[in-house]
């Protein structure tokens, strides 16, 4: 796995689930405070951003479903009236991110 999160103050719990198609199954809920994230340089583009394609990550579709990541386009906000302030800190630059007042 090319990176993974490092969690600190971690809780881990247990609940049942009782779901018609699932007979008492027990699913497994882990939370905790993310305290550093470790990337190999590998996965990483030439700017230094995470190479999607090349990790290939999952995704779940639903029903016993998956699917994995082949190619990556952009599309950026729509035009209107917000569009500037939308589009800030989408690209991974969190000093430029809209803070909600």
């Amino acid at each position: 796995m090319p990176d993974h999160l490092e969690l600190g103050e971690r809780r881990s719990g247990e609940r049942r689930c009782f779901l018609q198609f699932e007979e008492d199954r027990l699913q497994a809920v882990v939370i905790g405070r993310v305290i550093g994230v470790h990337i190999r340089d590998d996965a990483l583009t030439p700017e230094g951003r995470i190479d999607i394609a090349r990790i290939r990550p999952l995704a779940r579709l639903g029903y016993l479903d998956y699917t994995s990541v082949e190619s990556v386009f952009t599309m950026p906000p729509p035009d209107g009236p917000n569009a500037e302030r939308s589009r800030l800190g989408l690209e991974g630059r969190p000093d430029l991110a809209v803070v909600a007042k």
